[in-house]
């Protein structure tokens, strides 16, 4: 199964969780932004910029894609914004961080 395939339950998330970790990815202090941005970097080392950017300020696709052109389709984008959230859900847990 490709990443852009790949839902939330196929990482071991609930829909309920993702949302919880993006809403945390827009507050989160210096150390777990870089750990973010590592993770962002392990699921696509091309586009982690833009992932990394657009979890921290809660953009959509089509917000990024007006900011700067995607060389990415939408559902790639989104599937590994998806591992980025389960890489970063499990470096928390590996750190005793994870606050949910």
């Amino acid at each position: 199964m490709g990443i852009r395939e790949k839902g939330y339950d196929d990482y071991g998330l609930t829909l309920e969780e993702a949302k919880k970790i993006i809403e945390w990815c827009k507050r989160v202090d210096f150390e777990e932004n870089i750990l973010l941005l590592e993770c962002a970097k392990k699921a696509h080392h091309y586009i982690f910029n833009d992932i990394y950017f657009a979890l921290v300020k809660g953009l959509s696709f089509e917000k990024m894609d007006q900011k700067s052109y995607q060389e990415m389709g939408k559902a790639d984008f989104y599937g590994y914004r998806r591992k980025t959230l389960a890489l970063f859900r499990d470096a928390l847990k590996e750190k005793n961080k994870y606050p949910f």
